[in-house]
């Protein structure tokens, strides 16, 4: 069913990329220099990944086409999650759609983008509400992985928010999120695996036999002492 979800997201970003004429994500080498060079002064070279040649036509059938990819996003995650759970996945996905046509595609535009976050959610600063929800969805284990992954899968392919020019806290994000994941990996520890296989043999054939037999035997004496008596 996983796969169903990321298959549906993938389109979104299928499109998001042929739009801004380059690949999103950012190598985790590439991640930790610009980190590094930020720390020590150096200013990093940004991408141009400016699209020109576009017209408020092309505007308007680019969200009507992102729209209804987010539609059928949201109605497939609704088939597995509750309400509230499609909503944390639908919103970072809404909310990076917005920062990636705002700062990669209208730069060469004179023309208005109308927010997502806003048509959706009554939003207007996604930016900040992303990490609001991602610190309250860190406190909170029992939140779906999957939720997890789409968090770490849009800081991965860019978004920034209000830590645009401090990449050491999105990066600090991305280890809680990598810490998060991995804890949810773990397999079964050795010391449990061991007590289940010792429940285990109770189950067994063996065990049901002897059990059997035992009341047989229970029931034979029963019938003897009848007799006696009788």
């Amino acid at each position: 069913m996983k796969n169903k979800h990321w298959e549906a997201i993938h389109e979104v970003y299928t499109k998001m990329e042929k739009l801004c004429g380059r690949s999103l994500y950012t190598p985790e080498d590439s991640l930790y220099a610009g980190s590094d060079d930020l720390q020590q002064g150096v200013e990093v070279p940004q991408a141009d990944s400016h699209i020109s040649g576009g017209t408020s036509d092309d505007i308007v059938k680019i969200r009507a086409e992102l729209r209804t990819k987010l539609d059928f996003l949201r109605a497939t995650l609704e088939e597995q999650y509750s309400e509230r759970d499609t909503y944390l996945v639908l919103f970072p996905i809404v909310a990076q759609i917005d920062e990636l046509i705002q700062t990669n595609f209208l730069r060469a535009m004179q023309t208005s983008w109308p927010l997502l976050q806003k048509e959706l959610f009554q939003i207007d600063n996604a930016g900040e509400v992303f990490y609001e929800i991602l610190d309250d969805i860190l406190l909170k284990p029992q939140t779906p992985v999957f939720i997890y992954e789409v968090y770490y899968f849009c800081l991965r392919y860019g978004f920034r928010g209000r830590y645009e020019s401090d990449p050491v806290k999105v990066i600090g994000y991305l280890k809680k999120l990598q810490a998060r994941l991995q804890q949810e990996a773990l397999p079964i520890p050795h010391a449990e695996t061991e007590e289940m296989g010792r429940i285990r043999p109770f189950g067994s054939p063996y065990w049901n036999y002897l059990v059997t037999a035992g009341v047989l035997v229970v029931v034979y004496f029963l019938f003897l002492l009848l007799g006696t008596y009788m």
